[in-house]
């Protein structure tokens, strides 16, 4: 037999399984889902930090507007 004809007749076996609805379903629980929750715990306080971050820096841009806007009515 051609190698060729080998590693094609390999390749499309390999899709076929990887594929199936019950493959997929254990990849994605035994691999995916915790490879996703261990990433989310690691970046969870960063993701906390940048939010505070962003929420102080609108409300100091607001009221740095607004103090400007009184200034110039005044």
């Amino acid at each position: 037999m051609n190698i060729k004809l080998i590693i094609e007749k390999l390749s499309d076996k390999i899709y076929n399984e990887l594929n199936d609805e019950e493959t997929l379903s254990i990849i994605n629980s035994k691999i995916f889902n915790p490879i996703i929750n261990n990433i989310f715990l690691q970046l969870y306080p960063y993701i906390i930090l940048l939010s505070i971050i962003i929420i102080s820096l609108f409300i100091l841009l607001v009221s740095v507007l607004i103090l400007n806007i009184k200034d110039k009515i005044i």
